[in-house]
């Protein structure tokens, strides 16, 4: 009779057990990445302390583009998103994070790299094109750079925002007018302990 009721109770613990780890496993899973909407084209991505907002969606597909010199940018609409680090109460001073935004080139992409130009600019929320932050490149220049646009250390609790422009080198030849640009802003990051 013992070892009846002793196998029983350790088949109710093993069992109780069990359905623990699959519950914390589920629940981990879903609170590790969770994509939010806010409106039609935003995409708001909170994985861990991380929260990317991209207000335009983090694909940019652009087809009425012409070849516009460098200085003329200033007129040209431009994508916009934001990083935070949110610590939500967790002890600050370990978490900063070591943050990089990378520009990749989709496979639908018609326009050669070398004639396709951006820039990135850094501001405020109701101007994230305020400074430039990096200098107008080709994506062909980017690209040999592991796709790397911008490095940041980001503070915990703090929020970035950036602007980011896109558009066809002045010296694009015709035949690229009018093409599909279509790229992914991606940012990567990796939590500093």
């Amino acid at each position: 009779m013992n070892i009846k009721n002793f196998l029983l109770r350790q088949s109710v613990v093993i069992t109780i057990s069990i359905i623990c780890v699959i519950a914390l496993i589920s629940f981990s899973s879903y609170a590790a990445f969770v994509v939010q909407k806010e409106d039609a084209d935003a995409v708001i991505i909170d994985s861990g302390y991380l929260k990317i907002t991209y207000t335009n969606g983090n694909i940019l597909k652009i087809t009425d583009m012409v070849p516009t010199a460098d200085s003329n940018i200033a007129d040209l609409a431009g994508y916009t998103f934001s990083i935070k680090n949110d610590n939500s109460g967790i002890d600050p001073s370990s978490l900063d994070s070591n943050t990089i935004i990378k520009l990749m080139v989709n496979s639908d992409n018609q326009v050669p790299v070398e004639y396709i130009k951006c820039q990135l600019f850094s501001g405020t929320s109701s101007n994230p094109f305020a400074t430039p932050d990096t200098t107008a490149s080709t994506m062909q220049n980017i690209g040999k750079n592991a796709n790397i646009i911008k490095s940041i250390i980001l503070n915990p609790g703090n929020t970035k925002y950036y602007g980011l422009k896109v558009w066809l080198a002045s010296n694009a030849p015709n035949s690229v007018i009018g093409k599909k640009i279509s790229l992914k802003i991606q940012v990567d990051s990796i939590v500093n302990e």
